[in-house]
């Protein structure tokens, strides 16, 4: 009969307690709840008596927090199984709680019962792998990992593995990308170095245990895919494209990352996406793209200027407001503003009436469209207003414009 796991819950909101004691489905995990308390003092009592195998705690609380329970117990033994209860702003909590020793950290904001289990019970897994004397097996899974990380790098940068052998060492390796639909992202985190000496992490460890963590986390939600690290600041992704929802859910995979990024640790993500292709054989190619789409970002526009202006054109036909492109690149509405009269020397609403007057003198030029159509297509409230507005940046409203384009 396999082992039942104790887990102690420390949460000084009563609320928040008593949901993951009846929402989580403890006895399905093979784990009891041995008991839950609101302090970390309350919480050692508990331990030194009870010896769970697992703590559920949170970090900020009364009388004793969650990182003086967690020094406390790892004085006494590196057995025990820590997880975390954390928000975004507690990072600096987060960095202390990691270097003494915790299994893994759950988001307060995100902490939905699907995904404290899915904690919980990696966290069990490990515990059983151990008692079963399975250690090793966790190491060769890691090191099957590094391995192969190590091959899709060799690829990508140098291609000096011929495409069949390629194939045959990623069928081996179980690659979770499929060759089909393929689509590879490069993403460069902005001032690495500054975030690097904010949080005192010298060797980027920290970093880069929360980049992977926090990617591959979001990459399961649109289906899964590959993480790469190619340097301290830069890693690869790469996945599959959802036909049934497009590049739309790529673009909300790469924003949720950017947030989280941005929110936790603070820093901004720049992005190059790859065109999408059917054969491994063009990896090399894609590499090279997204290195080059980067390198054009750079020489025009800020990160921020360059996501903004991305998320407006691909929503063109949609009311847009300065709040809701804001938000979409985790900036403030203010922020935004100013970055757009310092970088294109143009307010916002200005710059989104110039584009789309633009869009619509190509729809006018190069389709059959109706004006009311053309007007839909670009945005405009009503074909009156879109007249309007056209005549004022053009000169010619928008039949006259077609007629002198097709003499």
């Amino acid at each position: 009969m396999e082992q039942k796991r104790k887990v102690l819950i420390v949460e000084d909101e009563v609320l928040v307690r008593e949901g993951l004691k009846s929402v989580i489905g403890w006895e399905r995990l093979g784990m009891e709840v041995i008991g839950d308390v609101a302090n970390g003092k309350q919480a050692l009592e508990v331990y030194e008596r009870e010896k769970p195998d697992i703590i559920l705690t949170d970090i900020r609380m009364p009388v004793m927090d969650g990182l003086e329970l967690i020094a406390q117990i790892r004085g006494q033994d590196e057995k025990t199984r820590i997880v975390i209860l954390t928000c975004y702003e507690e990072f600096g909590y987060l960095q202390k709680a990691l270097r003494l020793g915790v299994s893994d950290y759950i988001l307060k904001l995100k902490m939905k019962p699907s995904e404290i289990e899915a904690a919980m019970a990696k966290v069990k897994r490990k515990l059983d792998e151990e008692m079963d004397g399975r250690e090793e097996r966790l190491e060769e899974a890691e090191s099957f990992r590094l391995q192969k990380e190590e091959e899709l790098k060799q690829y990508i940068f140098y291609n000096q593995v011929p495409e069949s052998l390629f194939r045959s060492r990623m069928e081996k390796l179980n690659l979770a990308v499929r060759e089909e639909n393929i689509v590879l992202c490069r993403m460069v985190l902005q001032k690495y170095e500054k975030a690097q000496a904010r949080i005192m992490d010298e060797r980027g460890m920290l970093i880069r245990f929360l980049v992977l963590n926090v990617t591959m986390e979001i990459m399961e939600k649109y289906g899964g895919g590959e993480i790469v690290q190619e340097g301290d600041d830069c890693f690869l992704i790469l996945m599959n494209m959802d036909f049934d929802e497009g590049w739309e859910r790529l673009e909300g995979m790469q924003q949720e990352i950017s947030c989280v990024l941005l929110d936790f640790i603070e820093v901004q993500a720049a992005w190059g996406i790859s065109s999408m292709t059917q054969s491994f054989a063009a990896l090399p190619e894609m590499y090279q793209e997204c290195c080059e789409k980067m390198q054009d970002e750079k020489t025009s526009l800020s990160v921020e200027i360059y996501e903004a202006v991305r998320y407006i054109d691909e929503h063109l036909s949609e009311r847009l407001t300065l709040n809701q492109v804001a938000d979409s690149i985790c900036l403030s509405p203010n922020y935004l503003s100013s970055l757009f009269k310092k970088e294109l020397g143009v307010g916002f609403v200005d710059y989104i009436t110039e584009k789309r007057v633009e869009k619509a003198k190509e729809l006018l030029t190069n389709t059959g469209m109706k004006t009311y159509e053309v007007a839909q297509q670009t945005g405009f409230l009503d074909e009156s207003y879109f007249s309007k507005t056209f005549k004022k940046i053009t000169g010619k409203r928008p039949s006259a414009f077609r007629k002198r384009k097709e003499i």
